[in-house]
């Protein structure tokens, strides 16, 4: 069976979403989560669609055409960071998901619930009753199963400065894919990238240092160890 997921980099250029000192803009993180996903997700021979590139900002309607458009469409993910009312930096953190609506056995909640499963097992801070419900357009216009990944708050000093750290948008990124690779019915192992991504988080190593590691004779098995802790 051929799996497709539909990924939705939320807003576009010129969106004023951005943390108060203006270094995190919500659009640019969201489009870079985007990409490291479809990395990890076409590895695995699932097909993936963008609902914008770097340069557009299509409207919330023109997002669900796109899924929409896409004859059996596994999934829908729109990817975002959160924000708090008010101006200046605030104490409101942590992720979370949306969905349309309840129901623990519709679709949309059982794929949001495998991604919480990954959050958790990697330590990814979450809110207090992460897995709410809304009824925002992408989720509820699409037809198949939709859910909304808010990536912490961008008007949160210190989950800005996570939300920045290449490392950590890494860690984030492997483990929405996990989550959807559960939730479509895959087994949770996603190769080389995702094992340097663990092992540059654990024991603080640079790309250069993998590098050297990977061109050693069995490098890349080794990396693999490491990277499930043995």
């Amino acid at each position: 069976m051929q799996y497709h997921v539909c990924l939705d980099p939320g807003h576009g250029p010129g969106c004023a979403n951005r943390s108060p000192d203006g270094s995190f803009e919500e659009q640019a993180f969201a489009m870079d989560m985007a990409q490291r996903i479809a990395r990890l997700l076409r590895a695995q021979g699932v097909m993936v669609t963008m609902t914008r590139s770097a340069s557009e900002y299509p409207s919330l309607q023109k997002r669900c055409q796109i899924a929409n458009g896409i004859p059996k469409l596994s999934l829908f993910v729109s990817l975002h960071s959160n924000a708090a009312g008010g101006a200046g930096w605030n104490e409101a953190h942590g992720h979370m998901l949306l969905t349309s609506a309840p129901g623990e056995k519709a679709e949309r909640n059982r794929a949001a619930g495998a991604i919480l499963a990954e959050w958790k097992k990697l330590g990814i801070p979450l809110r207090p009753n992460p897995l709410r419900h809304q009824g925002f357009a992408v989720l509820r216009d699409t037809i198949a199963a939709a859910v909304l990944l808010e990536h912490g708050f961008h008007t949160n000093r210190e989950e800005v400065a996570m939300l920045k750290d290449s490392d950590f948008r890494a860690k984030l990124a492997e483990a929405d894919a996990r989550g959807i690779l559960a939730y479509l019915g895959f087994p949770c192992a996603l190769g080389q990238e995702a094992d340097r991504a663990r092992v540059a988080l654990r024991f603080g190593l640079q790309e250069e240092t993998l590098d050297y590691l990977e061109a050693y004779p069995f490098g890349k098995e080794l990396l693999h160890k490491l990277a499930e802790g043995r």
